[in-house]
C-alpha cells in the first residue's frame, strides 16, 4: 500500500482552508514555484501523475504558512479566493508587518502595520 503523499495532504488541506486550486497554483506562481500549475495540480490530486518531491516540498512549506495564516485568524474565515491578495498577506507576515485586527460590530481585516510610528 502506498504511503499517505504530501499531494494528497494538500490537497485535503485546501479543501479544508477553502482555498480554490486555481488560486493555489497561482500563488505558487507568485511564490517562484515552478511546476505547480493548475492543470498539474488537478492531475496530481486525481492521482494520475505525482509532483515532483522537490515542488511538493515547496507547495507543502507555503501550505503551511497558509494554514498558520487561517489559523491566526480563527474563528473568523478568510477568503483565500485571490491569491494576489493572499501573497501580500503572506509578504507582510513574513517581514512582520501584517496584524490582524478584529472589532466587534465592525468588519474583520487584515492590515498592515504603520512601520513609521
Amino acid at each position: 500500500m502506498a504511503g499517505y503523499k504530501i499531494d494528497d495532504r494538500l490537497d485535503e488541506g485546501l479543501v479544508r482552508c477553502g482555498m480554490p486550486v486555481t488560486a493555489f497554483a497561482t500563488l505558487a506562481k507568485l511564490n517562484n514555484i515552478e511546476g505547480a500549475s493548475a492543470a498539474r495540480l488537478f492531475q496530481s490530486f486525481r492521482g494520475e501523475k505525482e509532483l515532483p518531491n522537490h515542488t511538493s516540498i515547496l507547495l507543502w512549506q507555503l501550505f503551511r504558512e497558509i494554514d498558520s495564516l487561517v489559523k491566526t485568524a480563527a474563528p473568523l474565515r478568510l477568503d483565500l479566493s485571490n491569491p494576489e491578495l493572499v501573497h501580500q498577506w503572506l509578504t507582510e507576515r513574513r517581514n512582520g508587518t501584517l496584524q490582524v485586527t478584529v472589532e466587534h460590530g465592525a468588519e474583520t481585516d487584515l492590515e498592515t502595520k504603520d512601520q513609521t510610528a
